[in-house]
């Protein structure tokens, strides 16, 4: 009853924004729906935050789109824009009246974000590796791969009490997880690194008994021709 009433309260369904993501006039879809979110009729509809947010997210894809011709920057930091208003649509659409439109998106944001994240982890721009995962943090607050590796990197950024924190927090999550099977193919991943990052940093500490419990938390899901470098890790620190 209650997600029926939401979606009686938004009944206007945007089509002119939905045509310009179709057509892929992206630029475009972000003006029109940034302007009904300033009209004070619409300004509470969550679907114009959603399409701005997936239309700065295709933008983010395309180098045509960052600069004009004269190299004046036009939508320089499009991801984190795109995250930020997916941040705002989801608080507006508090019955989730939209999930069939947003889920898929979400999960492509993420694929895209959990990549640069870890390239970020690896070349040690922990700075960066903090910033994106508060982002998704503040869609996501329990979510555990999230949290270990921000915990990691705020070790990286020489905020050892808040990283111990993050880390402990995610290892009971992880440690309370029956089945990751309602987990997106995007967090499965990214928990997976998070475990894999996770072990190799008490490796680093010379922890090996901490590592094998680290390694030991993912193992039930991560094994087999699939997970070859979490088998890898595994044997490595279970058998030497």
């Amino acid at each position: 009853m209650g997600a029926l009433l939401v979606s009686t309260a938004f009944a206007q369904e945007y089509e002119d924004l939905k045509a310009l993501y179709i057509d892929g006039k992206y630029d475009k879809l972000v003006d029109k729906a940034e302007k009904y979110t300033k009209k004070e009729k619409t300004q509470n509809d969550p679907l114009p935050y959603l399409y701005m947010a997936k239309g700065l997210f295709k933008i983010s894809l395309d180098a045509k789109w960052v600069a004009d011709e004269h190299g004046k920057e036009v939508y320089g930091n499009a991801e984190m824009d795109a995250l930020n208003k997916f941040v705002m649509y989801k608080k507006k659409d508090k019955g989730n009246v939209y999930r069939d439109i947003a889920d898929p998106f979400m999960a492509e944001l993420k694929g895209q974000l959990y990549e640069e994240t870890q390239n970020y982890y690896e070349t040690k721009v922990h700075k960066k590796v903090v910033g994106n995962m508060k982002k998704i943090q503040k869609i996501e607050p329990q979510n555990p791969g999230v949290l270990l590796l921000k915990g990691l990197s705020e070790y990286g950024v020489a905020n050892k009490a808040e990283g111990k924190k993050n880390v402990a927090d995610a290892v009971n999550m992880i440690k309370a997880i029956k089945s990751i099977e309602d987990f997106s193919k995007e967090d499965q991943g990214l928990l997976e690194y998070s475990l894999m990052a996770y072990t190799n940093f008490l490796l680093e500490q010379k922890d090996f008994s901490g590592a094998k419990s680290a390694i030991a938390l993912g193992y039930q899901w991560f094994k087999g021709d699939e997970h070859k470098d979490y088998d890898a890790l595994y044997n490595k620190v279970t058998n030497g």
